[in-house]
């Protein structure tokens, strides 16, 4: 990810523009910081009414998500699913707070109970030690 797509994830999460919901990537309650990740690259969705949540998709409509990125979405940003970088165990040496330290994105916000200010934090430390590194374009995604 660019500066500026770090920039701007971050920037989204502590606007108070997204309310903070958990269990899934988008629902009646709210978005996942990993939805609002979605949200921001205009990923595509479906909405399923029966359990009030938001599929994404990304480039295909077979690896759609309810409660994790998109896995090709995902492999774009050097990320898995849950929202680790690839490369996920050096964020042990980052300087993180204990809390914040060996869980993924995904933990932090559904079961940690952290805010979308502590992870932007985390988000920012995995970016400045590199591990945020590969370039995507940010906006809608052509399908």
């Amino acid at each position: 990810m660019t500066n500026e797509q770090v920039k701007q994830w971050t920037d989204a999460l502590r606007s108070g523009e997204y309310k903070q919901g958990k269990g899934a990537l988008c629902n009646v309650n709210g978005f996942c910081c990993l939805g609002v990740l979605c949200d921001l690259h205009g990923l595509s969705y479906k909405k399923f009414s029966a359990i009030n949540t938001l599929t994404y998709f990304h480039k295909s409509k077979s690896k759609a998500s309810i409660d994790f990125l998109p896995l090709d979405f995902a492999n774009e940003l050097s990320l898995n699913n849950r929202g680790n970088p690839t490369d996920f165990l050096k964020t042990y040496n980052l300087g993180l707070a204990p809390h914040l330290t060996g869980r993924s994105l995904s933990e932090l916000n559904d079961e940690e109970g952290v805010t979308f200010e502590e992870i932007a934090d985390v988000i920012e430390a995995w970016h400045k030690a590199g591990l945020l590194s590969h370039e995507m374009p940010i906006g809608p995604t052509q399908t």
